[in-house]
């Protein structure tokens, strides 16, 4: 029996991305198994470009803004 394509969001930073690409894997939920076991090959996976800063980082280029 075969389904349709499943679109996924994951939220994840640049790096992790580059990460899971290069070996082939995808890293969400916290190490949760049970959300990526419903995933299959042909999905398809929705994320945006961030790279992943300290908030203290955020915090100072608002001060520096403000």
């Amino acid at each position: 029996m075969t389904r349709d394509t499943k679109y996924w969001i994951i939220v994840a930073s640049k790096d992790h991305v580059k990460t899971g690409i290069t070996e082939g894997i995808v890293q969400t939920c916290h190490g949760k198994a049970s959300p990526l076991k419903r995933m299959r090959k042909d999905d398809l996976i929705n994320r945006h470009d961030f790279e992943l800063i300290s908030s203290q980082m955020l915090q100072k280029d608002y001060a520096q803004e403000n």
